[in-house]
């Protein structure tokens, strides 16, 4: 299939459409708990405090990683002021960036017609967008891990030294982001190429030339060692290696876990999903069909998603890693008119699987209509629903001549989603924001601020960090009339404050400022309530 240049026109323009989903509203969306939060804390603290080795801030202990992420996110903070947008700059050009890949670097392995798609359906991806939004960690990742595979993957083609060193900039990158992930995801790949005796030379290669990517990570490590006598690489090794695999707060899922997660993720192209991992595993396991492009798209399968099928913890980013090999499967069935090999029964049963996530996305498109949103809000999410059901319908009925209609279609939602869902909530998602800006206009940085408990909520001292305020964290029970006699203001929730004024009642009502916030805990969901109390002492 060859595409045209009006075709090609099409596919820039939906794929700048997916970048301005990428950047809408990221300026007027407040930090996100917990991650994003505690990562704006690090960078914070790496300008402030001038330590880039240790990430430390309040209420962010179980965030903590390698650092390369958190150093982006300063720079950017340097560059663009400590705001929501620059945090969240790092995480778009990573996933540009991890496009661009695709296309350029995927073109000389699956041709120019599948990179090409492969970007677009990537790039509409529900989960790509989300990375792209939220500036966590998994986003840098995923621009490695993807330069880290193609890099890899070119060399056997090519044997071009330019990219062993790409090679060993992605394990590099990888490693100093989030550690590990990298090595699971190449050397899998390794693992699964080494069965073949054409590739054995190589992979052995590629393994020890690997060694030399994980020299930045050994001295950043080595400084952190130093710096703290090792408490903080103990505890990363226990926290991210050791008690990782069989799930931590909680995050647990079965087998096929990930499976509904692309299937969901990619909703407008999950019938090509399902019948393109039928076409290449069964071709895998078939000496006579087996190919190169087999071997690769399957050993990247392997090393990125079905190994994290069989342990205990889940979440959804684990497997962003094969995201750029599922978009690859998908474009392939398109261009390469695969899916017309597949029996009736087959089809029928991919098709429905895509009306079935379809249909999902555009109920839940109208439940936000009437349960979440208001005005045009709500008209516009009606008219969204009703449009991903009507194209739903009617992608199954025509099914492989749309593809322009379904990147449409997997787009909508997180436009509408990103334009108006989420501001449409702020206001009660933002509460610590709104708290902390009252604070910084009603009393002087020079009043330390003191929590009443361990809200877990990092974003709150983040927002008071950036003017200067120092906070703390003092169990309401162990309070002291002094905090009152050195002007310091007191944050508590509704138990504490309760306690608070059963155990003071000495202190009359005339003699405390008190403020209270109403909205939702961001991370929960749940209602929260915030007691601002200070001496009637405010700033002039």
């Amino acid at each position: 299939m060859v595409i045209s240049k009006k075709q090609e026109r099409y596919y820039w323009f939906i794929f700048a459409l997916a970048i301005y989903c990428m950047l809408i509203q990221n300026w007027g969306i407040a930090y996100w708990d917990q991650d994003e939060s505690a990562y704006a804390g690090f960078a914070h603290t790496f300008i402030e405090s001038g330590n880039w080795v240790v990430p430390d801030f309040m209420w962010s202990e179980a965030h903590r990683k390698p650092p390369l992420h958190f150093w982006n996110i300063a720079l950017s903070f340097k560059l663009f002021g400590v705001n929501e947008f620059a945090i969240r700059i790092p995480s778009v050009l990573a996933i540009i960036g991890t496009l661009l890949l695709i296309k350029f670097m995927g073109k000389n392995l699956f041709g120019k017609a599948v990179a090409d798609m492969a970007m677009v359906i990537a790039s509409t991806s529900i989960l790509v967008i989300a990375l792209a939004k939220i500036s966590v960690t998994d986003s840098t990742l995923l621009f490695f891990e993807t330069l880290a595979v193609l890099s890899l993957f070119n060399f056997i083609q090519s044997k071009s030294l330019w990219y062993l060193l790409f090679f060993v900039l992605g394990i590099a990158g990888g490693t100093l982001t989030k550690g590990p992930p990298v090595l699971i995801l190449t050397y899998g790949i390794l693992g699964i190429l080494f069965l073949f005796k054409a590739y054995r030379l190589q992979t052995l290669l590629l393994f020890f030339i690997s060694l030399i990517g994980l020299l930045p990570i050994y001295l950043w490590g080595k400084m952190a060692w130093d710096s703290d006598g090792g408490i903080f690489i103990s505890w990363m090794i226990d926290w991210y290696i050791l008690k990782r695999g069989n799930g931590v707060f909680g995050q647990t899922g079965p087998p096929g876990y990930f499976l509904l997660i692309f299937l969901g993720g990619l909703f407008a192209f999950s019938s090509f999903l399902i019948l393109g991992l039928k076409d290449r595993l069964s071709s895998f396991f078939n000496k006579e069909k087996r190919n190169e492009t087999t071997i690769l798209l399957v050993a990247w399968l392997c090393g990125g998603w079905f190994v994290y099928e069989l342990i205990t913890s889940k979440l959804p980013a684990y497997a962003i890693g094969a995201l750029p090999a599922v978009a690859i499967l998908i474009a392939d069935q398109i261009v390469n008119s695969r899916y017309t090999s597949h029996s009736i029964k087959w089809q029928k049963f991919a098709k429905g699987t895509q009306l079935f996530f379809t249909l999902l996305i555009g109920m839940a498109l109208l439940v936000a209509a009437f349960w979440f949103l208001n005005g045009m809000a709500t008209i516009l999410a009606i008219v969204a629903g009703l449009f991903t059901l009507g194209m739903g319908i009617y992608s199954y009925r025509i099914h492989n001549k749309s593809f322009l209609i379904l990147c449409s279609l997997l787009l909508l939602p997180s436009v509408f989603a990103w334009t108006y869902i989420v501001p449409s909530v702020e206001d009660q998602r933002s509460t610590t924001k709104i708290a902390a800006q009252y604070i910084i206009e009603e009393y002087n940085s020079n009043q330390e601020v003191i929590f009443t408990r361990n809200f877990s909520l990092p974003s709150f001292p983040m927002y008071l960090a950036t003017s200067h305020f120092h906070c703390k964290e003092i169990v309401y029970w162990e309070l002291t009339k002094d905090c009152f006699a050195n002007n310091e203001i007191i944050i508590f929730d509704e138990e504490g404050y309760t306690h608070f004024r059963k155990y003071t009642t000495d202190l009359s009502d005339a003699e405390l400022k008190v403020h209270k916030i109403e909205g939702l805990v961001p991370d929960r969901g749940n209602s929260t309530h915030y007691y601002i109390v200070s001496s009637r002492k405010t700033k002039e």
